[in-house]
This record gives C-alpha cells, sequence and structure tokens, in this order.
C-alpha cells in the first residue's frame, strides 16, 4: 500500500526533529489548519513545494507512488538540517525559529561526529582557547 501524501510529510518532518509548530511557522499557518491538512491529505501543491525546499526532497519524491523513507534522502538545498543517518534534530521551543545548517555547518557536524572522544575534547579544548583570546 503506498503512502499517501501527507503520510510522506509527516514522516519527513518528523524524521527531522520538526514538530507542527515549527513547521506552520515556515508556511505562515495555524497550527489548526496545519493539523487538518495533515490528518486529511490536503496540502496545496505550493505548500507541498515550500516543505520540500525546507527538507530538502523533491516535490515528485512526495507525490510519487514510490516507497518513502525520509532517511535515505540527500543533504541538497544549502539551509536546511537533513542527514542521511541518524536524523539530526534541534528541541523546538515555541518562541524560537528552528535552527537550521548550511551545508558547511553539516558537513563540520558531520566530520565532528567521526572524532573519538578523546578528539573530540581536544578539539573543544582548542575552540574554548580560541574564543577567549588564547590562540
Amino acid at each position: 500500500m503506498s503512502q499517501t501524501v501527507s503520510e510522506k510529510i509527516r514522516s519527513l518532518r518528523k524524521s527531522r526533529g520538526f514538530t507542527q509548530e515549527a513547521l506552520c511557522l515556515k508556511l505562515n499557518l495555524a497550527t489548526s489548519t496545519y493539523s487538518y491538512k495533515e490528518r486529511n491529505d490536503s496540502f496545496e501543491i505550493d505548500e507541498i513545494k515550500t516543505i520540500c525546499d525546507l527538507f530538502g526532497c523533491s516535490y515528485e519524491t512526495i507525490i510519487s507512488d514510490e516507497p518513502f523513507n525520509p532517511l535515505r534522502l540527500k543533504n541538497t538545498p544549502s539551509t536546511t538540517a537533513v542527514f542521511e543517518e541518524p536524523p539530526f534534530s534541534f528541541g523546538y521551543h515555541p518562541d524560537t525559529e528552528p535552527i537550521f545548517l548550511t551545508d558547511n555547518e553539516a558537513d563540520k557536524l558531520r566530520r565532528i561526529r567521526k572524532l573519538s572522544e578523546e578528539q573530540s575534547e581536544k578539539l573543544f579544548d582548542y575552540l574554548k582557547k580560541i574564543e577567549n583570546g588564547e590562540v
């Protein structure tokens, strides 16, 4: 059984750590309106395209009948937090905007994740020195 557009959008949203409220900010929708659209598969084309741009996937991927796994998407646009594995998210707070990473920031984070615990500690010790003007 193929997924509906709304099911794909919901899985994409959740895989990126977004609440409905956070996505509402980007779509300029009331939470109740967004919730209705997600439950009833009633997104408009421009809303789907905005969501695709935000999360770095193609419109065709969302509307196709093909199986959909949001964790398999590549990090394509430059202002999204999209990772192959595991999904990376920042906590959502209603008084703040969601945080997005540039491709450069995402690359740096991926490189940091590959470091050993000891290497990571050394890196952050050095960063503290830079911040304190010691280097």
